[in-house]
């Protein structure tokens, strides 16, 4: 029976991103403010297809741009927060080769950036500045890699270059910290072993992963969106870095330990 579910529920992904990702380059052509629509519905449905259900804590973002800062679990991070606010995901560049969600990220204007290459740093900072002066939002993961779900890496400063842009109002950009825990599937409270069931790192087979992930019950992520901050309240990009990290760490913990208030 479970095979027979996680089957039906591929299809259904593969039927609809068949669909999607065709109207999405048309909206994206010629309809810009359904092309920022579009992706939260359908990564709605993405949810529902996984059977993960999401708790938000914190308050939910107004339409100011801002640059959404997380930790990262996996690929299931995307419709996560892709389905509560609007904006564009940055991404590691093999991404956009992949067969089926390179074609479908691309159709969402995300920008893929090889991070092995420090001198196309410069190059994408410029095209996420141009997109937050265009009034659009960012999301990206600062540790530049997945992890298991319950582990933070370490997190990179350089796209955080971004934050330091000087918008149109004088200021620069909203720098909003999230943090993105697995704390319930098959109803109970999560374990370390359990959270690995949709954390996606390392040398683990998408396939497999996601037929695994089709097959299990009814799940449940918790977001909360932290405080924002901006650039300028830091004397340097790394200090604001490392506050998005501390604050996205402490509270991770908080949530995966089913604790509201930081140990003592």
């Amino acid at each position: 029976m479970g095979n027979m579910i996680a089957g039906t529920k591929i299809v259904m992904l593969l039927i609809s991103g068949v669909i999607i990702i065709p109207i999405q380059l048309i909206n994206n052509a010629f309809f810009p403010r359904f092309a920022m629509r579009l992706p939260i519905h359908y990564h709605g449905f993405l949810l529902w297809l996984i059977g993960l259900k999401v708790q938000v804590k914190g308050e939910l973002p107004g339409n100011e741009p801002a640059i959404y800062v997380s930790n990262h679990a996996g690929y299931i991070d995307v419709p996560v927060l892709g389905s509560l606010v609007e904006g564009f995901f940055v991404a590691r560049a093999d991404l956009a080769r992949w067969p089926f969600f390179g074609p479908l990220s691309r159709a969402g204007r995300t920008l893929f950036v090889d991070r092995t290459r420090r001198s196309q740093a410069r190059q994408h900072v410029d095209m996420l500045t141009e997109r937050l002066d265009k009034g659009e939002s960012i999301f990206f993961f600062p540790e530049g890699t997945s992890n298991d779900g319950t582990h933070i890496q370490p997190f990179k400063s350089t796209l955080m270059s971004a934050a330091e842009l000087q918008l149109e109002d004088g200021q620069t950009p909203l720098v909003r910290p999230i943090s993105i825990a697995y704390v319930g599937v098959y109803g109970l409270r999560t374990g370390r072993r359990e959270r690995e069931i949709y954390a996606w790192y390392g040398d683990t087979e998408l396939v497999p992963h996601l037929w695994q992930l089709f097959q299990i019950g009814a799940g449940e992520v918790v977001v909360w969106f932290h405080e924002p901050v901006r650039a300028s309240d830091f004397p340097t990009r790394k200090e604001l870095t490392q506050h998005c990290e501390k604050v996205i760490r402490t509270h991770s913990a908080m949530l995966l330990a089913g604790r509201e208030t930081p140990a003592a």
